[in-house]
Formats: C-alpha cells, sequence, structure tokens
C-alpha cells in the first residue's frame, strides 16, 4: 500500500476524534477565539486555512477508508453511526452557542466538517455495503 494511502487510511481510523481534536486545539489558540464575523486579520485568515485544510485531509480519509472494498461492514456500521453521533452533538453545542451570543471561530470549520462527514459516511457506506458479494467464494 502507498505510504500515502496508508496514512489517510491511519487518519481514517481514528476520523471520530478528529473534529473534537481540532475544538479542543482551535479553543486554546486566541485568534480563532474571535466571534463569527467576516475575518479581518491576517492571522485569523491563516489560521481558517490551516483549519480548512485538516477538515480537507481529514474528509478525503474518510472517503478513502470507507470506500476501501476491504473495511469491514461492521466499520462501515460503526463509522456511520459516530459520524451521525458527533454531528448531532456538535449541531446541539452550535445551537447552544449561537443562543448564548458566544459562537466562536474555533467552532466552526470542525462542526461543518462533522455534518458534511455525517452525510458522506451514510451514503458511501451504503455503497460500499451494497458492492459487497452476499458470501464470499473462496479459491480452492
Amino acid at each position: 500500500m502507498h505510504p500515502m494511502k496508508r496514512g489517510l487510511r491511519i487518519i481514517g481510523i481514528f476520523r471520530p476524534a478528529v473534529p473534537l481534536m481540532m475544538i479542543g486545539i482551535g479553543w486554546l489558540i486566541p485568534v480563532l477565539g474571535s466571534p463569527v464575523t467576516m475575518p479581518t486579520t491576517n492571522g485569523l485568515w491563516l489560521a481558517l486555512v490551516i483549519s480548512g485544510g485538516v477538515v480537507f485531509v481529514w474528509l478525503l480519509a474518510e472517503i478513502i477508508t470507507v470506500v476501501d472494498r476491504n473495511t469491514k461492514v461492521f466499520h462501515l456500521q460503526w463509522d456511520d453511526f459516530s459520524s451521525l453521533a458527533i454531528a448531532l452533538v456538535l449541531t446541539e453545542w452550535h445551537g447552544r452557542l449561537v443562543n448564548a451570543g458566544s459562537l466562536e471561530w474555533w467552532f466552526i470549520l470542525p462542526w461543518l466538517g462533522a455534518i458534511i462527514d455525517g452525510i458522506l459516511s451514510g451514503f458511501l457506506a451504503i455503497n460500499n455495503a451494497a458492492q459487497k458479494p452476499i458470501a464470499q467464494v473462496g479459491r480452492g
């Protein structure tokens, strides 16, 4: 297996933790603690571009992991369940932050990534499972 594909597959295995790690790290970065409005500083733009890159790599790892024909159906089910659960929890949290008037940039990209991940994981898992034969025929 190509080293890049192997690396993305490893990220794909730990993928449910990525948005939570992004939130934790982003909360510690002062520039991402600004309210969600049009970014006005270069530091905020840079932090958002880096966060967007992390989200891109995370979703690419998700796609590679889920579309791999060797991924077991149980892992596809767990991936879809965890993706949806994280998207729901983060959406609830987002609503509470909006209601409190305290929505900040450290939350936005991980939340949007979790929503996209929740949608992609179900679609790709169903597609992958549909391509698997009902009974594997061994060669003897």
